[in-house]
């Protein structure tokens, strides 16, 4: 983290692990943290991106003694950032999360990133099955993580309603050898998922569009 967040954690005392990365993206920096972690749930979180108070304890409950389970999802709102630091800023809406019961989990995944930055909240045993976040995607690394945790896992969606706060950030985004204006951001999304998508098309069963319950004749 910055010099900022450093002081910020710091007052957390022991409770907080503070490791320092090498500057070179959200995935690196994901991996950095997955090899250090050892609790039994992995939430990854963004710089947008915070909790609301009684989130993770929601998060547990879904899973915990829920065997069949391997990852909850929950939605997010769409945050304004306030000039205070200390404050939250104005709720512009809420991310969605379709019917899944009709369709599966995997086909509406592959139509819109339901499970993004922190809607996912997962079993660590799930991201050491699965292996760490791809480091060649700068953006949407997320998103690929997602499908491939869908692809092999069962989901449930935690109840209550959103986790956290999706903070919309202005200015510059993106890691030092990618950086972009904010209005930019749907582009590299864009840019980002399309070669996601050249590699799904060489891996993808046709089996595992399939509504749940159906076959291929």
């Amino acid at each position: 983290p910055g010099e900022g967040a450093a002081g910020v954690l710091d007052a957390y005392g022991p409770g907080i692990v503070r490791v320092r990365g090498t500057g070179s993206g959200k995935p690196a920096a994901a991996n950095l943290g997955l090899g250090r972690a050892e609790g039994d749930y992995v939430w990854v979180f963004d710089d947008d991106d915070l909790a609301l108070p009684d989130a993770l304890e929601r998060c547990v409950r879904a899973l915990d003694g829920h065997e069949e389970y391997d990852y909850g999802f929950a939605p997010g709102y769409l945050t304004e950032v306030d000039d205070d630091p200390g404050r939250v800023g104005t709720v512009l809406g809420e991310l969605n999360i379709p019917d899944l019961s009709a369709r599966g989990p995997l086909l509406p995944l592959l139509e819109s990133n339901y499970l993004s930055g922190a809607t996912l909240f997962a079993r660590a045993s799930v991201y050491r099955e699965v292996g760490g976040f791809d480091e060649s995607l700068l953006r949407c690394c997320d998103y690929e993580m997602a499908i491939r945790i869908v692809r092999r896992f069962e989901g449930t969606r935690i109840p209550g309603g959103p986790t956290f706060h999706y903070r919309q950030h202005q200015g510059d985004r993106g890691a030092p050898g990618d950086r972009f204006p904010a209005a930019r951001i749907r582009a590299k999304w864009l840019e980002y998922d399309q070669m996601i998508f050249r590699r799904l098309r060489h891996e993808l069963a046709l089996s595992e569009l399939l509504p749940p319950g159906k076959a291929l004749p």
